[in-house]
């Protein structure tokens, strides 16, 4: 292909369907065992012959007429000069990426591990020195720096490379990180302690090309950029089943954040009381840089595919003629975002009696609103109504600086603690106690502001239109505006004006120790939380009522966003306000239960059910993805209750220990706080039933969980069982060693479903409905990987059968219904884990009274190497029902045993 013959693609001639000449399929064999037996379609190729139209069939622009027919390259070889940008390109992919096996896909090796290299670097500096018999100075310094090699954004790699060779989309990650910490404490008096403490956090995060160091933009003749990076190239969508990787690196630009730290504690005893009263303040930023000069081209099959774009035509075809989509150039912009905050806190401990000790505390937390430094932030306010469209959404910008979409301020941040210790017998205590436990609050975001949301300050430089990359990048630079039409802007944010609404846990712990040996104890507890207004970005979508949405489907059947898209108006003007929404692309019967929103509407139909329809408009019909981001949504709900058995042994005979069982359910509709880049889905069903997602098991509950850790000092050298009377060199050899190991065993996570439903992105989400087979899953181990990677190979091992879960809607659209439990079900879960670590150290004393102590320590992660097999559903992943790859064991995953040398001189 990359001499521009394409004739592999070609595939079956194809017929018209006598009962929809729009609609084409296989033509049919002569004992009629496929197809149809119509006249075949045929096109015109170059040479002026009439052939039969093929699947894969590639066709020159340049011969296009008025009606959009274009004649085929003959032989499916194209025959006019290529792009001469595409000539220096096809070299490197001859160099670095030949074909590691047979096939059209799947030629090119993967690392294992998206992180095949990384070289952490740390430090700690611990100082403390006595000022006065009542002052004590104590300061610390930790350095952390973390370059790694990163491959989590996919793309090509040329095997035997450390960096991916010079298409790839590999990055070098830059981690850098400093603590720096002084406290002082001053003893007022016997009873009464204050200590005041500084705390400056610094964190360094950036990326750029692992390849680099060429100016790859000048070299294609593309202009000089001032960047290294090989520009973005993608090939379109896959066609016939065949398609094309993207090439090229997009990583650029750096945030740093700094959190400046200072509070103060005193510690008053009196009489049977402890007591402790103090506060923080917190004062975070971050600051984020954009990359600029990257350059992005997209080709799609379309610019060769003639009039047959669902069969013809292919991406790598359009690059190799230098036919440009559409193309953009990164722009620099900053973004400096801010956030203060205060808490304070009184604690006491009352010994009532020898038995029986309470405690009660109560903490104020108070977080003032976040803001960017020079109001380069923006807001598209779901509480105002946009005049243009007259239904909510409308992009808002600050007055300056100091302006804030949080409008609200809580000062009713509490949080109260109770707790009690009763021994009743010797050897027996009862412990128990409740908290409201509040969330820190949000921080700055990674970028600045949420999303990097500031279209008033972000400039663009874009090519919307068609062009040939042979004449260089023909984009200019458009500062921004808040003139800026939001529905020409992916990526919309809306602030919830309540993000500061203090998220809190109710805490509950009630427990019974009993003292097995003097320096061993066993405990059996209860813990449980209860989580409110925990913040979580997918907790909203743009979408009506389920009562709404199934009654328009039920008097439409089959009425979906796609397929083929005859409830898109194309009529030209589009439905009047207020007027019915015509079927057959705008010039059928209306649809029933449909009315327009707004004059001019033009379609999909379904988006003129949702609450903003000109947003769901946007999404459906321009980014064909869901386009609203919400920030700090504090309505998130999870509950967790666990039995906890706890073995703890101090240390005696060298020996010291601390393993626990945990029997647990977690449930809830919250996955992650994270504010930013985490809203293109939502786990919810139906919005009007959250309490059905509040109580659905989440995705990262594990039943039983065993962990703890182990450390024996060995019995060697001075003051131990052997060898006590050895001194000089022979304890500094045999003395001193200590052995640990860190352990946890854990069943699987629940077992991740998905529905393939036609109704994204008008509609979020649908729950499957469940069978799960008596039989419970296979063993992974019965996967074969030879089989899977031989040439050609359909090879299909499931985990679980395709009968444990069906969707409650059809892929047509034509039955609706939402599935009857939660997200997951917990009879349906993937093979647990297993891990363990270990480490041994080697102390040194120096000096006449051992004031000098040099430890090294050879610590192993991952000790005895396990795998885990790749299964879709698993690890992170979903599988949709209907996929013919559904629950399939797909490989094995590789966290190598790594293992780590340190040395500490304490003095």
């Amino acid at each position: 292909m990359l001499s521009g013959n394409f004739s592999e693609l070609l595939g079956n001639a194809q017929c018209t369907d006598p009962n929809a000449t729009s609609n084409m399929g296989d033509c049919g064999t002569a004992d009629g065992n496929s197809g149809t037996f119509s006249t075949p379609v045929t096109v015109q190729n170059k040479a002026n012959a009439t052939v039969p139209l093929q699947k894969g069939m590639i066709f020159d622009p340049t011969t296009c007429n008025s009606m959009g027919q274009c004649k085929q390259f003959t032989g499916n070889i194209i025959d006019t000069p290529l792009s001469a940008v595409a000539q220096k390109i096809i070299p490197l992919y001859q160099k670095f990426y030949a074909p590691e096996q047979p096939g059209l896909n799947g030629n090119n090796r993967f690392p294992v591990s998206n992180s095949p290299s990384q070289t952490p670097n740390q430090g700690v500096v611990k100082l403390d020195y006595t000022l006065t018999s009542k002052d004590k100075l104590s300061g610390s310094w930790i350095l952390d720096n973390r370059p790694r090699t990163l491959l989590d954004s996919g793309g090509i790699w040329a095997s035997g490379t450390s960096d991916g060779g010079p298409l790839a989309n590999a990055r070098i990650q830059i981690v850098k990180g400093d603590q720096f910490r002084v406290s002082e404490s001053h003893t007022l008096s016997s009873n009464l302690l204050n200590e005041f403490h500084e705390t400056f956090n610094w964190y360094w995060n950036g990326s750029e090309p692992a390849s680099s160091g060429t100016n790859w933009n000048q070299q294609l003749g593309l202009g000089a950029t001032g960047e290294s990076n090989f520009p973005q190239i993608s090939f379109g969508n896959a066609v016939n089943g065949i398609g094309m990787t993207s090439i090229g690196n997009k990583w650029q630009g750096h945030f740093v954040s700094a959190t400046f730290i200072t509070g103060d504690r005193v510690t008053w005893s009196k009489g049977r009381h402890t007591m402790s009263f103090g506060g923080d303040f917190w004062a975070y930023q971050v600051n984020s840089h954009s990359g600029s000069g990257i350059n992005n081209f997209n080709f799609v099959n379309n610019t060769t595919a003639g009039p047959y774009t669902n069969i013809a035509g292919f991406g790598f075809a359009s690059f190799l003629l230098g036919d440009v989509t559409n193309a953009s150039q990164g722009t620099r912009f900053d973004l400096y975002g801010r956030r203060k905050s205060l808490a304070l806190f009184a604690q006491d401990s009352y010994k009532v009696t020898p038995k029986l000790t309470l405690s009660a505390g109560l903490r104020w937390q108070y977080s003032l609103r976040f803001h960017e430094k020079y109001g380069h932030w923006a807001n598209f306010d779901l509480g105002q109504i946009d005049p243009k469209y007259g239904y909510p959404g409308k992009l808002v910008f600050p007055s300056g600086g100091g302006d804030s979409f949080e409008k609200k301020e809580y000062w009713d941040g509490l949080g109260p603690q109770i707790g009690f210790a009763y021994s009743p017998a010797r050897k027996w205590v009862v412990r128990g106690s409740f908290s409201l436990t509040l969330l820190p609050p949000n921080a700055p975001q990674f970028d600045g502001v949420p999303d990097a949301f500031a279209p008033q300050y972000q400039g663009t430089n874009s090519v919307g239109t068609p062009f040939n990359w042979d004449s260089g990048y023909p984009g200019v630079f458009k500062p921004g505006s808040t003139s800026v039409d939001p529905g020409s802007f992916f990526g919309l944010v809306y602030t919830d004006p309540h993000s500061l609404m203090p998220g809190f846990a109710d805490t509950i712990n009630l427990g019974v120790q009993y003292e097995l040996t003097p320096n061993m104890r066993l405990e059996v507890a209860y813990v449980g939380n209860r989580g409110h207004h925990l913040p979580d970005t997918a907790l909203a979508w743009n979408e009506p009522s389920a009562a709404t949405f199934l009654n328009v489907e039920k008097q439409n059947p089959g009425l979906q966003p796609y397929g083929d898209f005859s409830s898109w108006n194309f009529s030209g003007t589009g439905c009047t306000k207020g007027g019915p929404v015509p079927s057959g692309f705008g010039f059928g019967a209306p649809y029933v239960g449909i009315t327009c929103p707004y004059t001019g509407f033009t379609g999909p139909a379904l988006a003129a059910l949702a609450p903003s329809p000109q947003l769901a408009n946007w999404s459906t019909a321009t980014w064909f993805f869901y386009d609203l981001y919400y920030a700090g949504l504090p309505i998130g709900q999870t509950s967790y209750n666990s039995m906890v058995v706890d073995l703890v042994k101090r240390t005696g005979r060298g020996l010291t220990m601390d393993m626990n069982y945990t029997y647990s359910r977690q449930r809830g509709d919250t996955y992650s706080s994270q504010q930013e880049y985490n809203a293109y889905y939502t786990p919810v069903q139906d919005f009007g039933n959250m309490s059905a997602a509040a109580n659905s098991l989440t995705g990262y509950d594990l039943t039983h969980i065993v962990k703890g850790y182990v450390t024996y000092q060995l019995p060697f050298g001075a003051g131990q069982r052997w060898m006590s009377d050895k001194r000089g060199f022979v304890n500094a050899i045999v003395g001193g060693w200590q052995a640990s190991t860190i352990v946890l065993y854990a069943s699987g996570q629940p077992f991740h479903i998905g529905v393939n439903e036609p109704f994204y992105p008008i509609w979020g989400n649908f729950y499957p409905s469940f069978n799960p087979s008596p039989s419970g899953p296979a063993s992974p181990s019965g996967f074969s990987g030879a089989a899977a990677a031989a040439p050609g190979s359909t090879y299909y091992y499931p985990y679980f059968a395709k009968s444990v879960a069906t969707a409650p809607v059809s892929r047509d659209g034509t039955v609706v219904g939402f599935g009857p439990g939660g997200a997951y079900d917990g009879a349906l879960r993937c093979p647990g884990q297993a891990n363990e670590n270990a480490s041994l150290m080697k102390y040194f004393k120096m000096g006449s009274d051992g004031q000098y102590q040099l430890s090294m320590r050879v610590e192993f992660y991952n000790l005895f190497n396990r795998h885990y097999y790749a299964i879709n559903g698993c690890g992170g992943s979903q599988t949709n029902i209907g996929d013919s790859n559904f629950a399939a064991v797909t490989g094995v995953n590789s966290t190598q045993r790594t293992g780590q040398f340190g040395m500490r001189f304490t003095f």
